[in-house]
């Protein structure tokens, strides 16, 4: 699978399979991953202190990525 530009999906995810096999952080934690990749950085956030949503749409908007997933 790929992308309308031709560039490859590095995780395809099943919106089904999110509720009953994955918490909903894993799914923000692999766009801010995808995020820091983009801007060339290095990220790390505490297990009960991290950011927040408007903090990671913000990344996300300065990695030009859309904040909707597609």
């Amino acid at each position: 699978p790929h992308m309308e530009d031709g560039t490859p999906i590095d995780i395809m995810l099943n919106p089904l399979g999110v509720p009953s096999r994955m918490n909903i952080g894993q799914v923000l934690e692999i766009h801010l991953g995808m995020a820091a990749k983009k801007l060339g950085q290095k990220v790390s956030t505490p297990v009960f202190d991290g950011m927040t949503n408007e903090e990671l749409i913000e990344i996300m908007e300065k990695a030009n990525m859309k904040n909707f997933g597609k």
